[in-house]
């Protein structure tokens, strides 16, 4: 397995990861398929300090990470939003892991001083692998979704780096 840049013949497989989740988890408050044109999109706004990175083995996409633009203000260019999403058929392989390591040492290289995370209440893992990497527990959103008719929070957690 490698971690390497996305390219835009990644962005089937990354859709399937991220669509699953929208259809069946909770790691994205998303409730609809996200569409080929708006994954096009994101991945033109990944440049500069806002990137993407995949695990690949096999040829295949199995996981992905990226850092955007996290609110649309001047003075805040080097504070990025990080998403994490993993195949479920790979999950619990340190995956997560690699990709964070990859992905952090990639943002000090690029200047980048905050990274924030919005994650799920009850995503364990996820919280765990932050944590893993000495992100701290900001704050929560109260009942800031409603997916599959269950109310859920959102936890905030960030890195200075």
């Amino acid at each position: 397995m490698k971690i390497r840049e996305c390219l835009i013949t990644d962005l089937k497989e990354i859709a399937e990861i991220y669509n699953n989740e929208v259809e069946i988890g909770t790691a994205t408050f998303e409730t609809k398929v996200v569409s080929n044109d708006k994954w096009n999109e994101w991945f033109y706004n990944h440049k500069d300090k806002n990137f993407i990175l995949i695990a690949e083995s096999c040829g295949k996409c199995i996981g992905w990470i990226s850092l955007s633009k996290w609110i649309e203000k001047s003075s805040c260019e080097n504070m990025k939003e990080l998403s994490l999403y993993i195949n479920s058929d790979f999950r619990g392989r340190g995956i997560g892991t690699l990709l964070m390591k990859e992905c952090i040492k990639k943002a000090k290289i690029l200047g980048i001083e905050n990274i924030v995370s919005l994650i799920t209440d009850g995503n364990e893992n996820s919280i765990q692998l932050h944590k893993k990497f000495d992100f701290e527990f900001c704050g929560v959103i109260k009942k800031a979704s409603n997916k599959f008719n269950k109310s859920l929070n959102l936890l905030i957690m960030q890195k200075i780096i």
